[in-house]
């Protein structure tokens, strides 16, 4: 019985170790995905920065806003969204 309680103990402190290390590497894992995203991300938009020049840029990419002109006079309303 007390051999049976040991092992229990030894298997208990080595899942506490293996847990612990996994939440260790998880969390590393983690950072190097959040760096290689950024570093990617700049990339990105230095490279729609040459390929756009005639656009600019002041910080991340989010909502864009256009204007779109239309003549509605020759019937062609119908075309413009499909």
């Amino acid at each position: 019985m007390k051999n049976q309680q040991e092992s229990l103990k030894a298997a208990e402190e080595a899942q506490a170790e293996a847990r612990a290390a996994s939440g260790v590497a998880r969390s590393k894992q983690a950072e190097q995905q959040k760096a290689y995203l950024a570093q990617s991300m700049t990339a990105r938009i230095a490279q729609f920065e040459n390929l756009y020049t005639n656009t600019w840029s002041d910080g991340l990419p989010g909502l864009s806003m256009f204007w779109l002109t239309g003549d509605f006079n020759h019937e062609t309303e119908d075309d413009l969204i499909k």
